[in-house]
């Protein structure tokens, strides 16, 4: 119930229902920019159309969901590195080579507000990395590629992961954020380092809100002017779930930008959406309990084979991925 109830949760009713108010209102913006009308039953249509909440692909992620609050939790309790330790183990090995803090002085709220932006810039950083990781090695493109194999994009597409998929994640995040949050330990002294909501950054409540359930949608939405420069839009993201060729190994970050433009894998997607645009990557029985469960452990452990290792770290992924199209 905490997935659905609680505020620091990316699928929390409120995310939701704030998700389908801003989809309703792109939606019904759109239409009169068009100079047509929308009525109530032809928004819900909109909505809700039938040929994707009926699809199989949105059948099995509901099973992806039912799976992943059971089996993750279970796997994630014994498997994650804590970023609160490493952020103390860092934070007293600076302290203890370096010196005392030298910004202990900072008044409160600078300290709150530098701490909540760098703690979130290094969650970006840290799914950049993971993501890209996930599309580059060919055994963790194994795992991963379970997520790709939806053909259709609906926020339940977000639980689509395999339950490995999970553990690399937040082990990467707990190295990442931990590690900047033991910066901000020692440059600053004990004490609040960042706002937190439900237990969240406030800013990653901010983006659960706005942005994080339209991400997996078929609202193409974009961003213009500074807006667009700086915050991933969700098409940017439907962008990476393309199967066309032209945007593989595209749009890796989360809701910023930032780290796509430093490492060279930005896509900004255009304002209209692009004619054709298909989902889904090749898999056998995409939307089963084998095809998504089993078989990627099993394609996974062949990549780690030394045979498949010398192809290189491109090959699993380029491979598999322009068979898609």
């Amino acid at each position: 119930m905490t997935t659905l109830l609680s505020l620091g949760s990316s699928f929390s009713l409120v995310a939701l229902l704030s998700a389908l108010a801003i989809g309703a209102a792109h939606l019904v913006g759109r239409r009169r920019a068009r100079g047509r009308r929308t009525s109530l039953a032809l928004l819900v249509r909109l909505l809700f159309p039938k040929s994707i909440w009926r699809h199989p692909s949105t059948k099995a992620d509901l099973g992806f969901l039912l799976v992943n609050f059971w089996v993750t939790g279970i796997i994630l309790a014994g498997g994650l590195w804590s970023g609160s330790k490493i952020s103390l183990v860092i934070g007293e090995t600076l302290r203890r080579f370096l010196g005392a803090a030298p910004l202990s002085e900072t008044p409160a709220l600078i300290i709150v507000a530098v701490g909540t932006v760098a703690g979130y810039l290094a969650y970006e950083l840290g799914y950049w990395i993971d993501h890209y990781l996930s599309h580059k090695v060919p055994a963790f493109w194994a795992i991963h590629k379970v997520h790709h194999t939806a053909e259709v994009l609906t926020p339940l597409t977000v639980f689509r992961v395999h339950p490995l998929e999970s553990l690399k994640f937040h082990n990467i995040l707990a190295v990442t954020v931990g590690t900047t949050n033991g910066v901000a330990l020692y440059v600053f002294g004990p004490g609040p380092h960042v706002m937190m909501i439900f237990g969240q950054n406030a800013i990653m409540v901010v983006f659960f809100l706005a942005l994080v359930n339209l991400q997996h949608s078929h609202a193409w939405m974009t961003f213009g002017g500074g807006l667009g420069r700086l915050f991933a839009s969700p098409a940017h993201h439907q962008i990476h779930h393309s199967a066309d060729p032209r945007h593989f190994g595209k749009n890796f970050g989360s809701f910023l930008t930032i780290w796509d433009k430093v490492f060279g894998t930005l896509h900004t997607p255009d304002r209209e959406r692009p004619k054709n645009l298909k989902f889904g990557a090749p898999a056998l029985e995409p939307h089963g309990v084998t095809g998504g469960l089993i078989t990627p452990m099993i394609e996974a452990l062949v990549a780690l084979k030394p045979s498949a290792l010398r192809q290189g770290v491109d090959a699993g992924p380029a491979r598999d991925m322009t068979s898609a199209a």
